[in-house]
């Protein structure tokens, strides 16, 4: 379930090829039975959005604790993505990673430690790294690679034109007043 519109195309495109389906949070409807482990955010987060009945678990990278116990807790802000605790569970449970999630999890490491180049923890690049002797190569240089839509031209162009140097050491520029956050 997804708060708000997923517009890259790359995104778009590892949706399909992993066969997921989303729905919009605010139109998803539980019943007393439903029972979820949140990924990748807490209940009473400023990210979450979704309301189940029931949270059984929560599985999170990011600082701050939670409101009250569950059945299954683990959050390790020191790691930099929640992917490299759900490749974990893979290994540490001696399970076979196919060729599919393999690659979702070493996407989701590679993205959310940008490029591995934002603080990774020795978990995250093992991760990663077992991951990537399963993963399909060819997607994931692809989806890699590809982070910038033709729409984003005319924010660089907007930026370009309006740089500014200030004492010699700060660039500020304006880069139109929609810009994508994966861009900035």
């Amino acid at each position: 379930m997804i708060s708000g519109e997923i517009i890259r195309e790359n995104l778009l495109e590892a949706l399909e090829k992993f066969n997921i389906k989303t729905a919009a949070a605010e139109k998803v409807c539980f019943n007393e039975q439903t029972a979820a482990i949140v990924i990748d955010t807490k209940p009473n987060f400023s990210n979450y959005s979704l309301k189940p009945p029931r949270i059984i678990g929560v599985i999170d990278h990011h600082e701050g604790k939670v409101d009250q116990e569950y059945a299954f807790t683990d959050i390790r802000s020191f790691i930099g993505s929640c992917c490299t605790m759900v490749a974990g569970y893979y290994f540490e449970t001696d399970i076979v990673i196919d060729e599919l999630p393999a690659t979702a999890l070493a996407l989701g490491i590679y993205t959310d430690t940008m490029h591995l180049l934002r603080s990774p923890h020795a978990l995250d690049l093992e991760a990663f790294y077992r991951c990537s002797k399963f993963f399909n190569r060819d997607f994931f240089s692809r989806q890699a690679s590809n982070n910038y839509q033709l729409g984003d031209l005319s924010a660089f162009r907007e930026a370009f034109s309006t740089m500014t140097v200030y004492r010699g050491s700060c660039l500020f520029a304006f880069a139109g007043s929609r810009v994508s956050p994966h861009i900035l």
